[in-house]
Protein backbone atom coordinates (compact mmCIF):
# COMPACT_ATOMS: atom_id res chain seq x y z
CA UNK A 1 0.00 0.00 0.00
CA UNK A 2 1.31 3.41 -1.27
CA UNK A 3 2.02 5.69 1.98
CA UNK A 4 -0.89 7.75 2.46
CA UNK A 5 -3.28 5.79 0.68
CA UNK A 6 -6.35 5.17 1.94
CA UNK A 7 -8.50 2.67 0.25
CA UNK A 8 -12.31 3.18 1.66
CA UNK A 9 -14.95 -0.16 1.62
CA UNK A 10 -18.45 0.60 2.24
CA UNK A 11 -19.61 -2.45 3.89
CA UNK A 12 -23.08 -2.14 3.69
CA UNK A 13 -23.63 -5.38 4.94
CA UNK A 14 -22.61 -4.39 7.88
CA UNK A 15 -25.31 -1.87 9.72
CA UNK A 16 -25.06 -0.30 12.75
CA UNK A 17 -28.39 -1.08 14.05
CA UNK A 18 -27.35 -4.39 13.58
CA UNK A 19 -25.55 -5.40 16.86
CA UNK A 20 -23.91 -8.40 15.05
CA UNK A 21 -23.06 -6.16 12.23
CA UNK A 22 -21.05 -3.54 14.30
CA UNK A 23 -19.41 -6.11 15.87
CA UNK A 24 -18.54 -7.46 12.75
CA UNK A 25 -17.08 -4.21 11.50
CA UNK A 26 -15.12 -3.61 14.58
CA UNK A 27 -13.72 -7.33 14.54
CA UNK A 28 -12.48 -6.33 10.91
CA UNK A 29 -10.16 -3.59 12.31
CA UNK A 30 -9.10 -6.45 15.41
CA UNK A 31 -7.82 -8.67 12.97
CA UNK A 32 -6.60 -6.92 9.84
CA UNK A 33 -3.35 -4.35 11.10
CA UNK A 34 -3.82 -0.77 9.96
CA UNK A 35 -7.26 -1.08 9.02
CA UNK A 36 -9.94 1.66 10.69
CA UNK A 37 -13.37 2.19 10.92
CA UNK A 38 -15.79 4.85 10.47
CA UNK A 39 -19.51 5.23 10.22
CA UNK A 40 -21.77 6.65 7.01
CA UNK A 41 -25.11 7.43 6.78
CA UNK A 42 -27.56 9.46 8.88
CA UNK A 43 -30.78 7.37 9.88
CA UNK A 44 -29.39 3.73 9.13
CA UNK A 45 -25.12 3.87 9.17
CA UNK A 46 -23.43 1.40 7.22
CA UNK A 47 -19.66 0.45 8.04
CA UNK A 48 -16.38 1.72 5.93
CA UNK A 49 -13.42 0.19 6.35
CA UNK A 50 -10.22 2.33 5.27
CA UNK A 51 -6.73 0.66 4.80
CA UNK A 52 -7.93 -2.44 4.24
CA UNK A 53 -6.22 -2.70 0.57
CA UNK A 54 -8.17 -2.26 -2.73
CA UNK A 55 -9.08 -5.75 -2.25
CA UNK A 56 -10.73 -5.83 1.39
CA UNK A 57 -12.57 -9.34 1.15
CA UNK A 58 -8.87 -11.32 0.25
CA UNK A 59 -7.37 -9.14 3.21
CA UNK A 60 -9.84 -9.60 5.65
CA UNK A 61 -10.09 -13.82 4.60
CA UNK A 62 -6.19 -13.91 4.55
CA UNK A 63 -6.33 -12.13 8.09
CA UNK A 64 -9.18 -14.63 9.84
CA UNK A 65 -8.34 -16.85 12.46
CA UNK A 66 -8.28 -20.33 10.88
CA UNK A 67 -10.06 -23.42 11.90
CA UNK A 68 -6.66 -24.95 13.17
CA UNK A 69 -5.55 -21.62 14.78
CA UNK A 70 -9.16 -21.79 16.97
CA UNK A 71 -8.27 -25.65 17.47
CA UNK A 72 -5.42 -24.37 19.68
CA UNK A 73 -7.17 -21.68 21.11
CA UNK A 74 -7.54 -21.40 25.02
CA UNK A 75 -11.04 -21.83 24.97
CA UNK A 76 -11.41 -25.39 22.65
CA UNK A 77 -13.02 -27.67 24.50
CA UNK A 78 -10.29 -30.59 24.54
CA UNK A 79 -6.74 -29.56 24.40
CA UNK A 80 -3.90 -32.27 25.17
CA UNK A 81 -2.68 -31.71 28.55
CA UNK A 82 -5.96 -30.05 30.39
CA UNK A 83 -9.13 -30.48 31.30
CA UNK A 84 -12.38 -30.41 29.19
CA UNK A 85 -13.97 -27.51 28.99
CA UNK A 86 -17.89 -27.83 28.53
CA UNK A 87 -20.78 -25.31 28.53
CA UNK A 88 -20.12 -24.73 31.87
CA UNK A 89 -16.87 -25.19 34.22
CA UNK A 90 -15.76 -24.27 37.60
CA UNK A 91 -12.92 -22.02 38.72
CA UNK A 92 -10.34 -24.87 38.71
CA UNK A 93 -11.01 -25.41 35.21
CA UNK A 94 -10.81 -21.65 34.59
CA UNK A 95 -7.59 -21.57 36.49
CA UNK A 96 -5.83 -24.34 34.58
CA UNK A 97 -7.20 -22.96 31.32
CA UNK A 98 -6.14 -19.10 32.23
CA UNK A 99 -2.52 -20.07 32.75
CA UNK A 100 -2.42 -21.88 29.14
CA UNK A 101 -4.35 -18.62 27.55
CA UNK A 102 -1.52 -16.65 29.42
CA UNK A 103 1.38 -18.36 28.01
CA UNK A 104 -0.04 -18.28 24.52
CA UNK A 105 -1.21 -14.71 24.79
CA UNK A 106 -4.35 -15.99 24.05
CA UNK A 107 -7.70 -13.98 25.06
CA UNK A 108 -10.59 -16.17 24.16
CA UNK A 109 -11.83 -17.06 27.71
CA UNK A 110 -12.34 -12.96 28.36
CA UNK A 111 -15.43 -12.91 26.64
CA UNK A 112 -17.34 -15.96 28.21
CA UNK A 113 -16.87 -16.13 32.09
CA UNK A 114 -14.52 -14.99 34.94
CA UNK A 115 -13.64 -16.37 38.10
CA UNK A 116 -13.63 -13.11 39.74
CA UNK A 117 -16.82 -12.90 41.41
CA UNK A 118 -17.55 -14.72 44.42
CA UNK A 119 -18.39 -18.12 43.27
CA UNK A 120 -18.36 -21.40 46.32
CA UNK A 121 -15.98 -24.26 45.42
CA UNK A 122 -17.93 -26.42 42.87
CA UNK A 123 -20.19 -24.13 41.13
CA UNK A 124 -20.22 -23.20 38.20
CA UNK A 125 -18.67 -19.59 36.95
CA UNK A 126 -20.93 -17.22 35.53
CA UNK A 127 -21.07 -16.31 31.85
CA UNK A 128 -20.76 -13.25 30.13
CA UNK A 129 -23.65 -11.55 27.79
CA UNK A 130 -22.13 -12.83 24.81
CA UNK A 131 -21.83 -15.98 25.43
CA UNK A 132 -25.52 -17.24 25.86
CA UNK A 133 -26.58 -20.95 26.95
CA UNK A 134 -27.46 -22.80 23.66
CA UNK A 135 -29.06 -26.69 23.42
CA UNK A 136 -26.82 -29.60 23.72
CA UNK A 137 -24.32 -27.67 25.62
CA UNK A 138 -22.68 -26.05 22.29
CA UNK A 139 -19.51 -24.13 23.65
CA UNK A 140 -18.65 -20.56 22.00
CA UNK A 141 -15.69 -21.83 21.02
CA UNK A 142 -17.46 -24.63 18.90
CA UNK A 143 -19.93 -22.12 17.49
CA UNK A 144 -17.04 -19.78 16.30
CA UNK A 145 -15.75 -23.04 14.66
CA UNK A 146 -18.68 -23.81 12.90
CA UNK A 147 -18.56 -20.78 11.23
CA UNK A 148 -15.33 -20.73 10.29
CA UNK A 149 -15.64 -24.05 8.49
CA UNK A 150 -18.50 -21.88 6.25
CA UNK A 151 -16.10 -19.76 5.01
CA UNK A 152 -14.73 -20.95 2.16
CA UNK A 153 -12.58 -18.53 0.19
CA UNK A 154 -12.89 -14.54 -0.20
CA UNK A 155 -16.03 -14.46 -2.27
CA UNK A 156 -17.61 -15.48 1.16
CA UNK A 157 -16.63 -12.40 2.52
CA UNK A 158 -16.96 -10.27 -0.09
CA UNK A 159 -20.81 -11.27 -0.09
CA UNK A 160 -21.01 -10.22 3.16
CA UNK A 161 -20.10 -6.99 2.87
CA UNK A 162 -22.08 -6.44 0.04
CA UNK A 163 -25.00 -7.24 2.03
CA UNK A 164 -25.86 -10.41 -0.08
CA UNK A 165 -23.73 -12.93 2.20
CA UNK A 166 -23.88 -16.71 1.74
CA UNK A 167 -25.68 -17.73 4.72
CA UNK A 168 -24.74 -20.64 7.00
CA UNK A 169 -27.33 -23.30 8.39
CA UNK A 170 -26.15 -22.30 12.26
CA UNK A 171 -26.98 -20.74 14.69
CA UNK A 172 -24.14 -18.94 14.82
CA UNK A 173 -22.70 -17.42 18.24
CA UNK A 174 -26.10 -17.61 19.34
CA UNK A 175 -27.30 -14.00 20.30
CA UNK A 176 -28.41 -12.57 17.20
CA UNK A 177 -31.72 -12.04 17.37
CA UNK A 178 -32.04 -12.11 13.12
CA UNK A 179 -31.22 -15.67 13.25
CA UNK A 180 -34.87 -16.23 14.84
CA UNK A 181 -36.62 -14.09 12.33
CA UNK A 182 -34.63 -15.94 9.89
CA UNK A 183 -36.17 -19.10 11.22
CA UNK A 184 -39.95 -17.74 10.44
CA UNK A 185 -39.68 -16.73 7.07
CA UNK A 186 -37.60 -19.65 6.08
CA UNK A 187 -39.32 -22.80 7.61
CA UNK A 188 -37.86 -22.76 10.58
CA UNK A 189 -34.37 -22.80 9.28
CA UNK A 190 -31.74 -21.09 11.51
CA UNK A 191 -29.16 -19.02 9.24
CA UNK A 192 -26.74 -16.84 9.77
CA UNK A 193 -23.87 -15.00 7.94
CA UNK A 194 -20.81 -17.04 8.95
CA UNK A 195 -18.33 -14.07 8.33
CA UNK A 196 -19.86 -11.51 10.38
CA UNK A 197 -20.32 -14.12 13.14
CA UNK A 198 -16.69 -15.10 12.84
CA UNK A 199 -15.71 -11.22 12.73
CA UNK A 200 -18.36 -10.39 15.85
CA UNK A 201 -16.67 -12.83 17.60
CA UNK A 202 -13.14 -11.21 17.18
CA UNK A 203 -14.45 -8.23 18.27
CA UNK A 204 -15.47 -9.81 21.45
CA UNK A 205 -11.61 -9.61 22.79
CA UNK A 206 -12.94 -5.69 23.32
CA UNK A 207 -15.55 -6.81 26.07
CA UNK A 208 -14.49 -9.27 28.73
CA UNK A 209 -16.36 -10.32 31.66
CA UNK A 210 -15.82 -8.15 34.51
CA UNK A 211 -17.12 -7.82 37.74
CA UNK A 212 -18.40 -4.07 38.80
CA UNK A 213 -19.73 -3.39 42.49
CA UNK A 214 -20.15 -7.06 42.83
CA UNK A 215 -22.28 -7.97 39.33
CA UNK A 216 -20.69 -9.93 36.78
CA UNK A 217 -21.21 -7.88 33.60
CA UNK A 218 -19.55 -7.53 30.49
CA UNK A 219 -17.38 -4.53 29.49
CA UNK A 220 -19.40 -1.93 28.14
CA UNK A 221 -22.83 -3.60 29.74
CA UNK A 222 -24.58 -1.24 32.49
CA UNK A 223 -27.12 -4.29 33.61
CA UNK A 224 -28.72 -7.48 33.01
CA UNK A 225 -28.47 -9.00 29.71
CA UNK A 226 -32.44 -9.64 30.17
CA UNK A 227 -33.09 -6.16 30.92
CA UNK A 228 -33.60 -3.59 27.84
CA UNK A 229 -30.90 -1.23 27.30
CA UNK A 230 -28.62 -2.62 29.17
CA UNK A 231 -26.01 -2.33 26.51
CA UNK A 232 -26.12 0.79 24.04
CA UNK A 233 -23.51 1.89 21.23
CA UNK A 234 -23.51 4.10 18.77
CA UNK A 235 -21.44 5.13 15.77
CA UNK A 236 -18.49 7.69 14.61
CA UNK A 237 -17.65 9.59 11.92
CA UNK A 238 -13.60 9.81 12.31
CA UNK A 239 -11.77 6.41 10.61
CA UNK A 240 -10.60 4.97 14.45
CA UNK A 241 -8.13 1.98 14.75
CA UNK A 242 -8.89 -0.76 17.02
CA UNK A 243 -6.88 1.07 20.17
CA UNK A 244 -9.33 4.45 19.41
CA UNK A 245 -12.33 2.44 19.14
CA UNK A 246 -10.85 0.57 22.46
CA UNK A 247 -10.99 4.03 24.30
CA UNK A 248 -14.27 5.08 23.01
CA UNK A 249 -16.28 1.67 24.58
CA UNK A 250 -14.88 3.31 27.94
CA UNK A 251 -15.63 6.57 27.03
CA UNK A 252 -18.94 6.22 25.33
CA UNK A 253 -18.71 9.56 23.77
CA UNK A 254 -20.98 7.54 20.62
CA UNK A 255 -22.32 10.36 17.78
CA UNK A 256 -26.19 9.75 17.01
CA UNK A 257 -27.93 7.37 16.10
CA UNK A 258 -27.85 5.41 19.26
CA UNK A 259 -28.93 1.69 19.78
CA UNK A 260 -29.50 -0.46 22.31
CA UNK A 261 -30.44 -4.32 23.10
CA UNK A 262 -33.62 -5.55 23.36
CA UNK A 263 -33.77 -9.02 24.50
CA UNK A 264 -35.86 -11.96 23.35
CA UNK A 265 -38.15 -12.82 25.43
CA UNK A 266 -38.34 -16.33 26.51
CA UNK A 267 -42.03 -18.29 25.57
CA UNK A 268 -41.18 -20.58 28.65
CA UNK A 269 -38.91 -21.20 31.93
CA UNK A 270 -37.59 -24.43 29.61
CA UNK A 271 -36.69 -21.73 26.77
CA UNK A 272 -32.58 -21.45 26.96
CA UNK A 273 -32.82 -19.08 23.86
CA UNK A 274 -30.95 -15.80 24.39
CA UNK A 275 -30.80 -13.14 21.77
CA UNK A 276 -30.44 -9.92 21.35
CA UNK A 277 -32.77 -7.37 18.61
CA UNK A 278 -31.73 -3.89 18.33
CA UNK A 279 -33.57 -0.59 18.84
CA UNK A 280 -32.53 3.31 18.06
CA UNK A 281 -32.48 5.64 21.20
CA UNK A 282 -34.64 8.44 21.30
CA UNK A 283 -33.35 10.17 24.60
CA UNK A 284 -29.59 10.88 25.45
Amino acid sequence: MRPGSDHRTVARGWSADWLNGWLAAIGATVVLDGARLSWVGAARPVAVLHNGGDDLAAALHEALPTEEDLGRSSSARTLPGLPELPRNYGSKVFAARSRHARQHDDWSLGPAATDLGEVDVGEHLPHGPFDVPMPRGVTLHERVVSCRSEIDGPDVVRASLQGTPVLARTNGLGFDARRLEQGITDKGKILVDPVVEVLAWCALRLFPVVVERGRVRARGWTGPATRAGSFRWGVWAEPLDRWAIDALIDARRWQRPLFETVPYQRSGSSDVTRAYASRQVDDG
